[in-house]
């Protein structure tokens, strides 16, 4: 088996076991909360109930304010007040649910209870990523400058 396949199954099989651990579980959204922001690897994110439905509306990225995923009607600045991401995504309504969740998070929030939201949102954003790997591709391959040896000002000292 190649080893970038092997790669892809690893991580799908790793991320189906933390969500097969965690039972779906619905939780009351907090009085009066509308925005929740959290890091998700190397990414603050943020989830916006713009309309205040109890519903996510966006979500975006705390340090751009860039909206990368939206539901239908809120995926511009007119609407948002924040920008939209170049790779910006339509939200469908099973990610909406999951997003929704984390508005639930509160003080008493166990971590456990915390992790198995963020992980089922993990899941769900899976199936957006090869749109948004092709997206950030084009951008690369447009990118003369893209990021390089030369990006890392190094001087290599020649080969013994």
């Amino acid at each position: 088996m190649p080893l970038s396949r092997l790669r892809t199954v690893s991580v799908l099989t790793f991320s189906l076991f933390l969500v097969a651990c965690a039972s779906k579980q619905t939780f009351p959204v907090a009085a009066g909360q509308t925005e929740y922001c959290d890091r998700y690897f190397a990414y603050e994110m943020c989830v916006r109930d713009h309309n205040r439905d109890g519903k996510v509306d966006f979500m975006y990225f705390a340090d751009t304010q860039e909206v990368f995923m939206a539901m239908p009607g809120f995926g511009d600045t007119n609407t948002t007040g924040r920008p939209a991401h170049r790779c910006i995504q339509p939200m469908d309504a099973a990610m909406q649910n999951t997003a929704s969740d984390l508005l639930t998070i509160n003080g008493d929030t166990g971590a456990m209870d915390k992790a198995k939201i963020k992980s089922r949102l993990l899941l769900s954003y899976s199936r957006y990523v090869a749109k948004v790997n092709r997206c950030h591709g084009t951008e690369l391959a447009a990118d003369e400058s893209a990021f390089g040896e030369g990006d890392l000002d190094l001087e290599l000292a020649p080969f013994p």
